[in-house]
């Protein structure tokens, strides 16, 4: 699997978010995460595929999404879900994009929502897989 252009998702992302939070939250899709950070001087480690920061003059909270999200980047993510996340069959759930990038969203915005930083990644991927899957039922 392989996603050539969230853009075309963005319509169902953006109902996605309001369905599960009441803050309003902006999704950015860009070319490159950690080159949009560079350009807005914002600190960041690496590439990642999504990123969830709280803009510093709004306040507002911003999903930032990769446009074109291959196939390695996804069995990457995939592959630390089921070995170093504790959901050895998450592969069975996540097998379209839509239902990768539902998941890739909400792990965003529980970053967010929760008030959560980078040491919780388990949390926010526990936030996330719940309501995907509740919304896949």
């Amino acid at each position: 699997m392989q996603i050539e252009d969230v853009e075309t998702h963005r319509g169902e992302l953006e109902v996605l978010l309001t369905r599960h939070t009441a803050h309003a939250v902006r999704l950015s899709v860009v070319p490159d995460v950690e080159q949009w950070s560079r350009d807005h001087d914002l600190p960041g480690q690496g590439n990642p595929i999504a990123r969830a920061l709280v803009h510093r003059a709004s306040g507002d909270w911003v999903v930032l999404i990769r446009r074109s999200i291959g196939a390695e980047q996804i069995t990457s993510v995939l592959d630390g879900l089921e070995l170093f996340g504790g959901f050895p069959r998450i592969r069975q759930s996540l097998t379209t994009p839509t239902t990768f990038l539902n998941y890739l969203v909400l792990h965003e915005l529980a970053h967010l929502a929760n008030d959560w930083d980078q040491s919780c990644e388990r949390e926010c991927d526990e936030w996330a897989l719940e309501r995907v899957l509740q919304d896949e039922r």
